[in-house]
């Protein structure tokens, strides 16, 4: 019932706050188009008019299979157009602003019933906003240190196969053993650092190394209930991605441009409202796991008084 409870209030505090919604949807369609609009720019140059001009229009991903052909054939041509430079500082701009609105609004969703009002979403932005860049700056240190054991493994495991009699099914279990290391590596470092944040606007807390310890000791120790909170996140996330794909696959090749853009800011808006929903879900399961030990812990105080 706690992951019950905590699903339904964390999705509802979100749903409660459309400007926080609003505001995260914003900043990742403007970081969508400083991305593709150099894209846009040089292919519908080169082919606009033209049937591959046509093709654009009228086949939903047919942008990226000519842009693939691009780098492949005139790389030194076209890399003026996407350079490494400009991809980092256009993520890193992305993620700040991101981790601006997500500092400003997760306290929102704690246990008192605010309201987002922009005194409030600065306040909360002034006062957390550096331990979560803390907090991501030492997620993504662990990522490459996650990626690096990876390929550790992944380069012990080519070795066994190389000297192996049964190579193909050594190499299969290597793949496999490799992927699942990576996979869950990665998908740890994730819960803990987003159940930092949670405890952070939960406890109003802001020291980075405190926060990790607190939550890895949460996550350790809550492990089903944390599991099976984000694997139903993750099922929604993933079936509404799948929605995406079908709408554009069966839909969009017939539809007009408004309707095309029309789409794209609601899933865009439907996302961000999962991805949120990750956050206010995760703060309230910590709430409501803290709130049922309380009382387990006063119950049991009761009852050796009463004996």
């Amino acid at each position: 019932m706690t992951i019950v409870y905590s699903l339904l209030k964390g999705i509802s505090r979100v749903l409660g706050n459309w400007r926080v919604i609003a505001l995260l949807t914003l900043v990742q369609l403007v970081a969508a188009w400083l991305l593709a609009a150099p894209l846009g720019a040089e292919l519908h140059a080169r082919w606009d008019h033209s049937l591959a001009g046509e093709q654009l229009d009228a086949m939903p991903g047919m942008e990226i299979s000519l842009w693939d052909e691009i780098l492949i054939t005139k790389q030194q041509q076209f890399e003026g157009v996407y350079n490494v430079t400009f991809i980092v500082i256009a993520g890193l701009c992305y993620l700040m602003f991101s981790l601006l609105v997500i500092s400003g609004a997760l306290p929102l969703y704690a246990g008192l019933d605010l309201k987002f009002s922009w005194d409030r979403f600065w306040a909360n932005a002034s006062r957390y906003f550096r331990p979560f860049v803390g907090l991501a700056i030492v997620a993504a240190l662990l990522f490459l240190a996650a990626d690096l054991g990876a390929e550790i493994m992944n380069s012990v495991l080519s070795d066994a196969v190389a000297t192996s009699d049964d190579e193909p099914t050594i190499f299969f279990t290597s793949v496999l053993l490799a992927g699942a290391f990576r996979f869950m590596l990665f998908a740890l470092i994730v819960l803990v650092f987003q159940y930092a944040k949670a405890i952070a606007a939960a406890e109003g807390l802001r020291n980075i190394i405190y926060l990790i310890r607190k939550a890895l000791g949460f996550v350790a120790r809550h492990f089903l209930s944390v599991l099976l909170l984000f694997a139903i996140l993750g099922a929604i996330e993933i079936s509404v991605t799948a929605l995406d794909a079908g709408v554009w696959h069966f839909l969009m090749p017939d539809a007009e441009g408004w309707m095309a853009w029309s789409w794209v800011v609601v899933i865009t808006a439907l996302l961000v409202t999962i991805k949120l929903s990750f956050l206010a879900c995760q703060l309230h399961l910590y709430n409501e796991t803290l709130r049922h030990a309380d009382e387990q812990g006063r119950i049991h105080l009761s009852i050796e008084s009463y004996e």
